[in-house]
């Protein structure tokens, strides 16, 4: 009787079968991977944002009081405008350079890379929105932060690009806003707070903040959920 061999081998049938399943699994599960680590990687950055400005804030009080009682339109030095102009229009004010100070501050932005990134919603148009202030700045993380020291209703806010120039530029995503109350600095569409940009665009933060997640980038949506 002749013997069997003892080494087998796939076809090349059933090679080009289990190349077709591996490719389509991974087809399906590769981008699902990857929606997951950046999710958790653009909210671990949103919530160092909010602990380091929270804690930037509280420092500030230390030296200079309640923020309640901050006044927004006082100015700070000449160095801190951009240009002429914008010295001309009022500049950036104390409170801000206040927190240059409290956070830990690489140096002003390059306006060739910084002031001219267009921010999206979260359906790809644009929020006609961009880092242009003269009091942005960038600290040694590479977050971009813009102090906004409006003193008109509802009020000063903070925005924040969590990775800098790089993309995705979205709000909701890599850029978020903080609204500066009488009770601190709250994440924008923390119930009872207006965000100064209007519209549910930026009340993402809150969200990101409470929950910890982003479902936004698993599934298609053109606004963030309530919380």
């Amino acid at each position: 009787m002749k013997k069997m061999s003892r080494f087998t081998a796939f076809t090349l049938a059933e090679t080009l079968v289990t190349l077709s399943i591996i490719g389509v699994v991974a087809a399906l599960t590769i981008p699902a991977l990857k929606n997951h680590a950046d999710e958790q990687k653009f909210v671990a950055l949103t919530q160092k944002a909010y602990s380091e400005v929270s804690a930037a804030t509280a420092r500030i009080e230390t030296e200079h009081g309640n923020i309640a009682f901050w006044d927004w339109s006082g100015y700070s030095t000449e160095d801190e405008y951009a240009n002429d102009t914008e010295k001309d229009l009022g500049g950036p004010n104390l409170v801000r350079s206040w927190y240059k100070k409290a956070l830990n501050v690489s140096g002003k932005m390059d306006k060739t890379i910084g002031y001219g990134i267009p921010y999206s919603r979260l359906d790809g148009t644009s929020i006609g929105a961009s880092m242009r202030s003269a009091a942005t700045f960038v600290t040694v993380d590479g977050m971009y932060w813009q102090i906004g020291g409006d003193t008109g209703s509802p009020g000063p806010y903070i925005i924040v690009d969590v990775n800098g120039a790089l993309e995705p530029n979205i709000v909701g995503i890599d850029v978020h806003s903080f609204i500066v109350t009488n009770d601190g600095i709250l994440p924008a569409g923390t119930p009872g707070t207006t965000n100064w940009f209007g519209g549910d665009v930026w009340n993402c933060t809150a969200y990101v903040i409470k929950y910890g997640k982003m479902p936004w980038l698993n599934n298609a949506m053109d606004k963030c959920p309530s919380i």
